[in-house]
C-alpha cells in the first residue's frame, strides 16, 4: 500500500482517538472547557463557547439550605420565577401536561436600547429518588400559535437550560444552573458578556437569601 495512504489512514485513526479521548474527558468532568470567571459569596460562575457566535453558554454553583423536594417545590411555580430569575419581569404557566412536564411563557428584561427577550419553554424534570437528586431540562420553542409574537420584544426559540440537584445532607443540596442560548438579533458586546455572568449570579443569590431566609 502506498506511504502516502497509510499515513493519512494514520491520521485518520490519532484524530478519531482525539475526539473519542475528549468526549470522554468532558463527560468525567463535569467543569471540562469551563472557565472560572467568578467566584463570590459562595457562588461559582463558569462561562465557554457555545455553538452561537459571540455569545458564550454559563453555568453557575451554589450550596443552598435546603432539601431537594423544598427546592423543586419552589422552583417548578412558574409564577414565582419572578421574584428569583434574574430580570425576570413575566412567568406564567401555559399548558400542564403533568407535574413534571409543562409549558412556559418568560419574559427577559433589557437595558434600553435593546429589546426585551421573550420565550415558549419546555420544561421537563426527572426526580431519582434513589440517588436523592433532580435534574430540570429547559427548552425553548418556536411557538407563536399558543403566545404570538410581541412587537416590543424578541422572540428566542433557541435555548438549552439544565438545572442539577443533588443531595449533600437532609437540609443542603448542591444546585447547578447551566444554559447556552442564542439570544436573536444585535447585541452589544458589552450587554453579552455582562448578562452571561449576572444572570446566573444574581440568580443563585437570589435562590440562596430565599431558602437562607425561610430557614
Amino acid at each position: 500500500m502506498p506511504r502516502n495512504i497509510l499515513e493519512v489512514r494514520f491520521i485518520h485513526i490519532i484524530t478519531h482517538c482525539a475526539i473519542v479521548l475528549l468526549s470522554v474527558l468532558a463527560l468525567a468532568s463535569p467543569s471540562f472547557g469551563w472557565e472560572l470567571v467568578k467566584d463570590k459569596e459562595g457562588i461559582q460562575i463558569y462561562t465557554r463557547d457555545s455553538r452561537f457566535e459571540n455569545f458564550k453558554m454559563f453555568k453557575g454553583e451554589v450550596e443552598l439550605d435546603t432539601s431537594i423536594d423544598e427546592a423543586m417545590a419552589y422552583l417548578s411555580q412558574p409564577a414565582l420565577a419572578t421574584d428569583w430569575l434574574h430580570d425576570c419581569s413575566e412567568s406564567r404557566l401555559l399548558t400542564l401536561h403533568s407535574p413534571d412536564h409543562y409549558v412556559v411563557y418568560q419574559v427577559t428584561s433589557a437595558p434600553w436600547p435593546v429589546n426585551d427577550r421573550d420565550y415558549v419553554l419546555d420544561i421537563k424534570i426527572e426526580r431519582d429518588h434513589q440517588k436523592r437528586s433532580a435534574d430540570i431540562y429547559v427548552q425553548a420553542l418556536d411557538d407563536v400559535k399558543t403566545v404570538p409574537r410581541h412587537k416590543k420584544r424578541v422572540r428566542v426559540t433557541e435555548l438549552f437550560g439544565r438545572w442539577q440537584l443533588q443531595t449533600i445532607s437532609d437540609k443542603k443540596i448542591k444546585l447547578s444552573y447551566e444554559t447556552e442560548a442564542n439570544p436573536t438579533g444585535k447585541i452589544p458586546a458589552w450587554l453579552s458578556n455582562a448578562f452571561v455572568i449576572d444572570q446566573p449570579f444574581h440568580t443563585l443569590q437570589n435562590l440562596k437569601l430565599h431558602f437562607q431566609n425561610k430557614g
